[in-house]
C-alpha cells in the first residue's frame, strides 16, 4: 500500500515541459473502521503503520464534516525525512523523529488544532541537535509554536499559513544560550561555526510577509547578545577566533556592536559599529558614519601556498547582514608571498553541488 501526499504533475522549465514524479510513502498496514451520516465521517480509528528502523503510526480518532470536525492525531515514530514528503524544505537535508499528538476542531474551511510535537536524534544538514519539544496551536490560519525544552533554546514564534495580504504578520521571541547558540551552525550553512563558549541572545523580532516578493519585510527587532570566551570557526578564516567577548544590541532594523574582541592567530581582531539587518543604511541616516568596523593587529597567518607572514588592517562591513559589503585597508608585513610553480599545478576539481549561499560583496578592499 502506498500513501500519495503528493501527485505527479508536470513544469515548464525553460522550454521543456518536466513531469515531476509524485512523492510517495510505504505504508505496511491500514486499518479503516467508521461510517458516514448526514455529510460527516467518523473514523474509529484511521490508522497507518509503517515498518522501518523504527515502526511508525498515524492515527485519527474522530469525525470530518464541513462544517464541524473534532478529533484525535497521533504520530509515532515518523521519519523527519518523511515530512519533505509535505513540506518542501528548501536545501536543508533532515534527519531524526518526529512524536506529535494533537486535538484537531473547526471546520474545513477553518481547521483548527491544538498539541504538542518532539523531535529526537535530529539532525539538520548534517549538524547534530538536542532533542527538542514544543507546543503548538493553529487557528484563525495562523500557526503558534513555543519550545518547552531544551531550556538552552527557548523560542515562541507566530507565524500566517498561508500567508496573505490580510494576514502576514510574523512576530518571533527567543531567548538562546550556550549550546543553543550552535543554531548559528546551521542558520549561516556552517559558513560560521559555534564551536564552546559562554553566551546568550534575547530577542524579540516582528515582521511581515511580502507575498508578491516572497520575502520578509518591515522587519524590526529588539534584544542584546553577550559572549564570552567563545570559540568561532569560519571559513573565511584559516583558523578559528578564540576567547570571543562581546556585547551587542538589536534596536529596530539593525544590530549594534558595542564590544567584540578575540584572538585569531596570535593577533587581537576587535569590532565595533552599526549594521543594519535587511535594508542599507542611507546617507542621511545618523548611524550611516558609524558602519561595524573591524580592526586586525599584529595578526601572523600561514596561508598555504600563498603567503605567511603579518597582517593589520581595518575592514568596515556595510550593506546588511543577509548582504554584506566589505572595504577598507588590509597592510601584510615581515611576510612571505608564495608564487605557484606552473609545471606543479593540478587541475582542481569541481566544486560539489551545494544549496546557495549569501556571498558578501566587495568595495575598494
Amino acid at each position: 500500500l502506498q500513501w500519495l501526499p503528493q501527485l505527479p504533475y508536470h513544469e515548464v522549465v525553460g522550454v521543456e515541459v518536466v513531469k515531476n514524479e509524485g512523492r510517495v510513502i510505504d505504508v505496511d498496514r491500514a486499518v479503516v473502521r467508521g461510517s458516514f451520516k448526514d455529510g460527516v465521517v467518523t473514523f474509529n480509528p484511521l490508522r497507518l503503520e509503517a515498518k522501518g528502523t523504527q515502526k511508525t503510526v498515524v492515527s485519527f480518532v474522530g469525525s470530518l464534516g464541513l462544517e464541524n470536525q473534532l478529533g484525535q492525531v497521533r504520530v509515532e515514530n515518523l521519519a523527519v525525512a518523511d515530512l519533505r514528503n509535505f513540506i518542501d524544505t528548501q536545501g536543508y537535508e533532515v534527519d531524526g523523529w518526529v512524536n506529535l499528538k494533537a486535538t484537531v476542531a473547526g471546520s474545513i474551511a477553518n481547521p483548527q488544532a491544538l498539541g504538542e510535537v518532539s523531535f529526537s536524534e535530529v539532525r539538520l544538514n548534517g549538524e547534530p541537535l538536542e532533542n527538542l519539544r514544543g507546543s503548538f496551536n493553529y487557528a484563525q490560519s495562523r500557526l503558534s509554536f513555543s519550545t518547552l525544552a531544551p531550556s538552552a533554546l527557548q523560542i515562541t514564534a507566530s507565524l500566517p499559513v498561508p500567508p496573505t495580504p490580510d494576514n502576514n504578520a510574523i512576530s518571533f521571541s527567543g531567548n538562546i544560550s550556550d549550546d543553543g547558540l550552535k543554531l548559528i551552525n546551521i542558520l549561516s550553512g556552517k559558513q560560521v561555526e559555534w564551536v564552546t563558549g559562554s553566551g546568550r541572545v534575547e530577542i524579540e523580532a516582528r515582521a511581515r510577509w511580502d507575498t508578491e516578493k516572497g520575502r520578509i519585510t518591515e522587519l524590526v527587532a529588539t534584544g542584546d547578545a553577550s559572549f564570552e570566551d567563545a570559540t568561532i570557526n569560519s571559513l573565511a578564516l584559516p583558523e578559528p577566533l578564540t576567547g570571543v567577548r562581546g556585547q551587542a544590541r538589536f534596536e529596530r532594523d539593525r544590530v549594534f556592536v558595542e564590544t567584540a574582541k578575540g584572538t585569531f592567530s596570535k593577533g587581537l581582531v576587535e569590532a565595533t559599529g552599526v549594521l543594519p539587518l535587511y535594508e542599507p543604511l542611507s546617507a542621511t541616516d545618523s548611524d550611516a558614519g558609524n558602519p561595524l568596523t573591524v580592526v586586525l593587529e599584529g595578526i601572523k597567518i600561514n596561508l598555504k601556498g600563498l603567503y605567511s607572514g603579518g597582517v593589520e588592517g581595518r575592514v568596515s562591513v556595510e550593506g546588511t547582514f543577509l548582504s554584506p559589503q566589505i572595504g577598507g585597508n588590509v597592510s601584510l608585513f615581515d611576510g612571505v608571498v608564495l608564487l605557484p610553480d606552473p609545471s606543479q599545478q593540478v587541475a582542481a576539481p569541481p566544486p560539489p553541488e551545494t544549496e546557495e549561499v549569501v556571498a558578501p560583496r566587495y568595495d575598494n578592499l
